[in-house]
């Protein structure tokens, strides 16, 4: 497991900010893809 992904665990709000910043800076090689793509599709199917 690494750090992005023990941080979504432990703090969910905290690594969405995170990847927020990593959004808008264009850092995209340090995304937690797999995460990030498992809430969206999560958030989708619930609105």
């Amino acid at each position: 497991m690494n750090q992005a992904t023990t941080r979504y665990e432990s703090d969910f709000y905290g690594w969405i900010q995170h990847h927020i910043a990593l959004l808008r800076e264009g850092r995209w090689a340090e995304i937690d893809t797999e995460i990030l793509i498992e809430e969206l599709d999560s958030m989708g199917r619930r609105d």
